[in-house]
Parts: structure tokens; C-alpha cells; sequence
């Protein structure tokens, strides 16, 4: 009898991709995680959040989203080995801004104190880290500060300050006062 013969076709194995992420990020932004395409190919990210698509994107990012991502991509039924990226989420740096008593609208500038320092100042009557209550007219003003970390992370506080119409006085006149009269 014949020999028997056997055809084995040998896939090759995919080349081990390469992965990354558009990060660091600070918290709230969006994160993208990238490979190369690859015909045929299916993607399986494993992970603190596992995805099954080449490049997809952690929406609105939390600190849970933060760690190492690995893939592994398949074609033809053969594994590649796998490649991993390591995704850093920065929290949002804490920021204050002191509140400011009420003022009047003749009131010189008050000095605003806003933590960590170097922030900027927005709103209506602010100048550098001065509120004018006379630049700001009477009613009631949104203050922020804005700080942005080391980390390009940034976060804001708002106040609001409300500034108020001097009261005028208004005194009548008085016809006449005789000494020893009742009071008026």
C-alpha cells in the first residue's frame, strides 16, 4: 500500500505589536490606546478595562482607569505575543479661593486669596489678584481661580462676592429749635 501523506500548512505567527497612549492624563479626560493595523487582524486589550477594537478610547478617565494595558492581536487563529502600554491618570490638584464679605461699592480693592498659589483670577471687577467693588458696580459677581499643577492638570474654585449701593443718608431740614425742646 501507498504511504499516507498529510499536508500541514504552518500559519505564521503575528508579530508582537506595538502599543501606547496619547497619557499622561488628568482625570476627566479622554484616553486613547493605539496599535498598529494589521490585516485580518482581531485586537484584544486585557486591562483595568478590557476592549475589543484596535485603538479604543477610555472616555472621561477616572483614577480606576489608570494601569498597565496589554494586547494581544489574532490572525488566521494564531496569537501574537503580547505588548503592553501603561496608562497614567493624575488627579485634579485642590483648589480654594477664600470667600469675601459683603462690600460697598465704594470699598477699596480687596486682595484675593486663592490656594495653591500662582493661579489666575477671572471676573467682572478683577485685576491681577484685586477685586474692585467700584470697578464691579453693585449686584452679585462670580469670582474663579483657576490653578494648573505640574502635571498640566488643572481645576478652579468659584466665590461669589456681592457688592452693594453706599446708602445715602437723607436728613431733613428743621425750620426752627428752640432750647430745652423735646428731641426731634
Amino acid at each position: 500500500s501507498a504511504p499516507a501523506s498529510t499536508t500541514v500548512t504552518v500559519k505564521p505567527k503575528p508579530a508582537t505589536p506595538i502599543v501606547s497612549n496619547d497619557g499622561p492624563k488628568c482625570i476627566g479626560e479622554d484616553i486613547l490606546l493605539s496599535t498598529l493595523s494589521v490585516n485580518g487582524a482581531s485586537y484584544e486589550w486585557t486591562g483595568p478595562n478590557p476592549y475589543s477594537q484596535q485603538n479604543p478610547t477610555i472616555n472621561n478617565a477616572t483614577t480606576s482607569d489608570g494601569g498597565e494595558y496589554k494586547l494581544i492581536i489574532t490572525v488566521d487563529g494564531c496569537e501574537s505575543d503580547e505588548a503592553a502600554t501603561t496608562v497614567v491618570i493624575n488627579d485634579k490638584p485642590t483648589v480654594t479661593l477664600d470667600p469675601v464679605s459683603v462690600l460697598c461699592d465704594d470699598a477699596s480693592p480687596v486682595v484675593l486669596v486663592g490656594n495653591p498659589n500662582s493661579g489666575t483670577y477671572n471676573g467682572n471687577g478683577v485685576s491681577g489678584n484685586l477685586f474692585d467693588p467700584a470697578d464691579a458696580k453693585a449686584g452679585t459677581h462670580v469670582v474663579s481661580y483657576t490653578y494648573t499643577d505640574n502635571n498640566n492638570c488643572t481645576n478652579e474654585a468659584i466665590i461669589n462676592i456681592e457688592v452693594q449701593e453706599k446708602p445715602e443718608a437723607i436728613i431733613s431740614s428743621i425750620d426752627q429749635l428752640c432750647e430745652g425742646a423735646a428731641d426731634v
